[in-house]
């Protein structure tokens, strides 16, 4: 047994030579309070589990001046354990291994400031990460703890509680002390016990051009936890493919704004409060509509200013000083299509070799319970028999060993194990399309789709100029930089597509030609599927005939006229009847949808007056009726078409769609064939529409409303919103305390 013990600015280990090396420099490192324990040191990304014994942090004399730090109790539950998954990919040399790297005489780094090189920006070459040392954070503070996410990482939920009546001036079950722990370690100023943080390499096309090596070059990834609280994770946030049981049980941690690593490219690795906050909101927006995407942990601010762009256009692009945050988030992965591309672009085959195996043998359960929960509710009843047969997708498995068949054949390994990264390759571009379906869906935009901004899992991430839809222009980009529009609303399949074929580039040589042509046909029928059961859950319909591509984005958008629409499917016509007419009239998106709730099955009655002609009417004199019968039949919609200034002639043709869509609930209605009779079908399409159709979502003025009054402290508005979106399917959206300013006195000091 070696004992462990933390120096000023680091922990030492004295080995059998005499010599003593340093863990991360820059970190004081979370050890036993009073514990002696041997120490087994892998030069590679640890894994975290829960930890129950007592006395997780000590009381470390350099972050807590004159104040006595009290324990946190064994309350927290990161400790690293043992190597981690990401111990099967290649790390930048120059930090693998203790041999070489002191002098017998000294502990200082061989160089003598390899602290130093971890930030200076490089070329990464032949490795995946870089290991990296994390500024501390001067004063950090825990401005907001997701729930959801404390379920996920093990975090106990009454700290969600305890740093929100902290923040609000109110009386708390902990000590300041220990809160200021929490936050400590959520910034990466204490460091976690054994951990040894990495930066990842990755290149990316951005806005069409390759970019070169980018990289995290303001994250770092502490390592992965293992979570009996993950299990729950599901039942919190209320859909099915976030489930973390699914996944193994293991996620990333990761850290925003720790300063800089060998892919800052020249800036100062910082995060602003306004940004982290934002991420952090549209996490939670994202959780509460069931749609895939990095969960964030935590906003902390660090007690620093931070440098940014300003947006505002009268400023010239001009860069200024804003308060400095640290954004904590998790994912079970946080591999990019970049992840790839930047080892193929540089020709290094056996890394791309190396990055496939990984995902095969660590994130291939990821794919098929995705697959399962997007079947589960598609109404698919022969995926549904296959998926929960005990079947699988075959990922990872090669055929059975044989013999090399001479004449440049492939042996039969060979073959099994391109066709397993085939595989992967279309599992990927699979996610990547059930990802973009649910965006159409719900009217998000992302607003920057390059390709370092995709997971291989399908998981939204690095929400920036990135907005929810309101009124519904298909043009539509948040991202003012766009001025071609290349990530328009209507554009995001197609440029996910074109992604994705990016991604089969860099696959290419472990894939072939036949492989990248699989993978690139896999897109559009993954996202044509996807979508259709979004709408068929939105409109409350089943078995709708949306033909082949119909979904085109340029089409919803642009519908075909003349013979063109004349040869979709009825199905199709009405569905993109419905877009052209939202288009037109400019309606919001998330309330028409959610409108339709209340348009109610066509009665007999007006089954018989609809077959009535307009000169039939008038000729006995009830051209009246048919006016009154239109408004009628648009009070559902009014609100929706009122603050749209929908015209006359637009109503009109509301009112047409509207009927055609009365007589579709009575033929297609999703419950229809209930077997207890009409009333009891009508509340299982209600419930169906419900849960498809949110009531709320962040809308832009809330959002900068929210981050305006954070920046004075005012964290009001921020808590509110994230407790809205937490049942973003129920309630009215205009509830009093969501829009509304604070009292001057919940002010308080972020």
């Amino acid at each position: 047994m070696e004992k462990i013990g933390l120096a000023r600015c680091g922990l030492y280990r004295r080995t059998p030579s005499g010599r003593r090396f340093r863990f991360g420099r820059s970190l004081v490192w979370v050890a036993f309070a009073g514990l002696t324990r041997a120490f087994v040191h892998t030069s590679v990304p640890l894994l975290l589990r829960p930890r129950s014994d007592p006395g997780c942090f000590a009381r470390v004399s350099s972050h807590s001046g004159d104040e006595n730090f009290a324990s946190l109790e064994g309350r927290w539950p990161w400790v690293c354990e043992r190597p981690g998954r990401c111990a099967d990919l290649p790390a930048e040399e120059v930090f693998t291994g203790f041999d070489g790297l002191f002098d017998d005489d000294t502990d200082q780094d061989a160089s003598g400031t390899s602290e130093s090189y971890s930030k200076v920006s490089r070329e990464v070459r032949n490795a995946c990460y870089a290991f990296v040392s994390l500024d501390s954070a001067p004063d950090p503070k825990v401005v907001i703890l997701s729930k959801t996410a404390a379920a996920l990482t093990g975090i106990p939920l009454e700290f969600v509680g305890a740093t929100r009546r902290e923040n609000q001036g109110a009386e708390g079950a902990f000590p300041p002390c220990q809160l200021k722990q929490v936050a400590l370690a959520l910034t990466g100023t204490v460091g976690l016990e054994g951990a040894q943080p990495f930066s990842s390499s990755y290149g990316g096309h951005q806005f069409g051009n390759w970019a070169g090596q980018l990289g995290d070059g303001r994250v770092a990834t502490l390592g992965e936890i293992l979570s009996d609280g993950q299990s729950e994770i599901g039942r919190v946030a209320g859909k099915e493919h976030v489930a973390g049981k699914n996944l193994g049980g293991l996620v990333e941690i990761q850290l925003k704004g720790i300063g800089q690593t060998p892919f800052s490219r020249g800036g100062d690795g910082k995060a602003v409060l306004g940004a982290c906050l934002r991420e952090f909101l549209f996490s939670e927006a994202f959780l509460g509509l069931g749609l895939p995407a990095a969960v964030a942990v935590s906003v902390c601010s660090s007690g620093e200013s931070a440098t940014i762009r300003d947006s505002d256009p009268k400023n010239g692009g001009t860069f200024k000083r804003a308060r400095g945050a640290v954004l904590c988030r998790t994912a079970p992965s946080f591999l990019r299509f970049g992840s790839f591309e930047l080892p193929a672009r540089r020709g290094d085959v056996t890394l791309v070799r190396k990055l496939a195996d990984y995902c095969l043998r660590h994130l291939s359960p990821h794919f098929e319970s995705s697959l399962l929960a997007h079947a589960t509710g598609s109404g698919d009843e022969r995926t549904r028999e296959f998926l929960t047969s005990g079947k699988d997708l075959g990922i990872g498995r090669n055929e059975e060993d044989g013999q090399a068949q001479g004449n440049g054949k492939e042996s039969n390994q060979e073959m099994g194990a391109r066709n397993d990264y085939v595989e992967l390759l279309v599992a990927i571009v699979q996610a990547t399309a059930r990802m973009v379906a649910g965006w159409q869906a719900m009217g998000f935009c992302h607003g920057v789709l390059n390709t370092d901004n995709f997971t291989l899992l399908g998981l939204g991430l690095d929400f920036g100029p990135c907005s929810f839809m309101e009124a519904y222009d298909p043009t539509w980009s948040p991202n003012e930089g766009d001025s071609a529009l290349r990530y328009a609303f209507r554009n995001q399949p197609d440029v996910s597509a074109w992604n994705c074929e990016r991604l089969a580039e860099a696959f290419s040589p472990i894939v072939g030609v036949s492989g990248v042509a699989e993978a690139n046909a896999a897109f559009s029928p993954a996202f044509d599927a996807a979508y259709t059961v979004h709408l068929q859950k939105k409109l409350g319909l089943s078995g709708m005939d949306l033909g082949s591509g119909w979904i085109h984005p340029r089409r919803s958008g642009d519908a075909p006229a003349g013979e063109m629409q004349e040869k979709l499917p009825p199905d199709a016509q009405f569905v993109l009847s419905f877009f052209d007419l939202m288009a037109a009239c400019r309606t919001d998106f998330t309330e028409t949808w959610r409108a339709l709730l209340d348009v109610p099955a066509l009665s007999v009655a007006r089954k018989a007056r609809r077959n009535l002609t307009t000169e039939h009417l008038e000729a006995t004199g009830v051209e009246d009726d048919i006016c009154n019968d239109d408004e009628e039949t648009l009070r559902p919609l009014s609100s929706v078409l009122n603050a749209a200034g929908a015209s006359s002639t637009a109503r009109k043709q509301w009112a047409t769609w509207i009927r055609d869509y009365s007589s579709r609930i009575d033929s297609q209605g999703i419950g229809n064939g209930h077997p207890e009779g009409g009333e009891e079908g009508r509340k299982e399409r209600l419930a169906i529409m419900r849960s498809s159709n949110p009531v709320f979502v962040l809308r832009k003025k809330s959002l900068e409303q929210a981050l305006k009054a954070a920046e004075t402290g005012d964290l009001t508005l921020v808590h509110q919103l994230e407790e809205r979106l937490s049942r973003t399917y129920t309630g009215d959206r205009n509830e009093e305390g969501v829009t509304r300013q604070p009292p001057e006195a919940a002010r308080v000091s972020a």
